[in-house]
């Protein structure tokens, strides 16, 4: 299995730590939204998690997730499938040409 917290902090050099706090507080907010929709008699609860959206219907004893990425996540996945485009890959070589280009202004 993949883990983007372990991952992020990597590519971001952020402490693992940080991330795990983050989704510490998300777990909390999510069974806030959770409670709320309890409270309002809803079984269905619909959050917005930045890269899609997570639904989890509740019916009588049965908790059931589901999730539909964003636009713009589904529009990374068909271009990872369908053209081998890695995107991290493009992301971390502009990062390192923008790097590069600024130590090399900077020796100017």
């Amino acid at each position: 299995m993949q883990n983007l917290s372990n991952d992020l902090a990597v590519i971001t050099s952020t402490d693992k730590k940080l991330f795990d706090k983050l989704v510490q507080n998300a777990n909390y907010c999510i069974c806030d939204y959770l409670e709320s929709m309890a409270l309002n008699n809803e079984n269905l609860c619909e959050i917005d998690i930045g890269i899609g959206t997570l639904k989890i219907k509740v019916n009588e004893d049965t908790v059931t997730y589901s999730f539909i990425p964003s636009a713009q996540l589904e529009t990374n996945i068909i271009n990872t499938l369908e053209n081998q485009q890695n995107l991290l890959s493009v992301a971390l070589d502009s990062t390192l040409v923008r790097r590069l280009n600024k130590l090399y202004d900077g020796l100017l």
